[in-house]
């Protein structure tokens, strides 16, 4: 047993001295790879930062190579914990930075405020220029008589005299496009309308021409002497709904996509019906806007 010993401690020693010869070895390839880190976050910052550490191989091909199992195993544990390390101090100034992004947003609530009082303060009196431009420009010139039936009875006396003149000629041919474009933004800041535009910019657009137009407006808005035309197409919109929910409670026959398909066809039958059903009778007030709106979308 006593002779056993000194091989024992052989053992041990050689053990203990490998151990001691691979620690430069992992030692140094842990030192390139903080080296390393370091260069990353000199040169990038952010998400972008963290992208380009994940990409950072645990062990690269030479090292898988040129390491022992067990110098593999250090040499990747010592790079984990490095890298959890430098992660976790990236979320904190993350952390930091957006707190203080919170603190300037809060203290600058104040001042925009103001500016935004201010900028509606600018926009009132904007629209009330517009107003009296507009007023001074229909006051020379004498409208078109409205009928009476039961769309005018509907209006009050200033309604109708402002209709009136706007049938004889549109008096914002003679405001800006950029003035109409500022008070449609101001009447429909807020309003599904205003969302709606600002997802579609073309219907705006579409919107200040047809105000500016000399002709599609004043066409639009006599209309409203054309009751009895008004009655036949109420009369055959009426009509289009009730074949559509009579074909519709026939939707019965055939599996789930084929009712579905129908139903969308009969809804866009039904939708294009009533345009054609509302050109047909008014043809002659809406070929304006439909030349703007051709324009606009590029047909024309």
């Amino acid at each position: 047993m006593k002779s056993a010993w000194p091989v024992l401690f052989v053992v041990l020693l050689y053990l203990s001295v490998g151990d001691l010869l691979a620690d430069p070895a992992v030692n140094r390839a842990f030192e390139e790879s903080k080296a390393q880190i370091t260069e990353l976050r000199n040169q990038y910052h952010g998400e972008e930062l963290v992208q380009k550490l994940r990409k950072l191989p645990l062990l690269n091909s030479d090292e898988l190579k040129r390491l022992n199992a067990e110098q593999q195993l250090k040499l990747r544990d010592k790079r984990l914990e490095y890298l959890m390390g430098t992660y976790a101090e990236l979320d904190e100034q993350k952390k930091t930075q957006a707190a203080r992004s919170r603190n300037a947003r809060n203290q600058n609530v104040p001042a925009r405020r103001v500016v935004k009082k201010m900028k509606r303060q600018i926009d009132e009196r904007d629209f009330e220029r517009v107003l009296s431009q507009v007023k001074d420009n229909s006051e020379s010139v004498e409208g078109v008589p409205i009928n009476e039936n039961f769309l005018s009875g509907m209006l009050d006396a200033k309604m109708k005299e402002q209709l009136s003149v706007m049938m004889k000629k549109n008096p914002l041919t003679n405001v800006s496009k950029e003035e109409i474009s500022a008070q449609i933004d101001l009447n429909a800041q807020g309003t599904p309308m205003g969302k709606m535009m600002a997802r579609n910019p073309k219907i705006k657009e579409l919107m200040v021409e047809v105000a500016h137009d000399e002709k599609a407006l004043p066409s639009l808005i006599s209309i409203i002497n054309k009751p009895d035309q008004m009655k036949y197409y109420g009369i055959t919109v009426g009509v289009i709904f009730v074949v559509a929910f009579l074909l519709n409670l026939n939707n019965t026959k055939g599996n789930l996509l084929k009712r579905i398909f129908f139903k969308l066809c009969l809804g866009a039958g039904t939708f294009t019906a009533n345009i054609a059903a509302f050109y047909f009778f008014f043809q002659d007030e809406v070929n304006p806007t439909f030349r703007v709106a051709a324009k606009v979308f590029g047909f024309a």
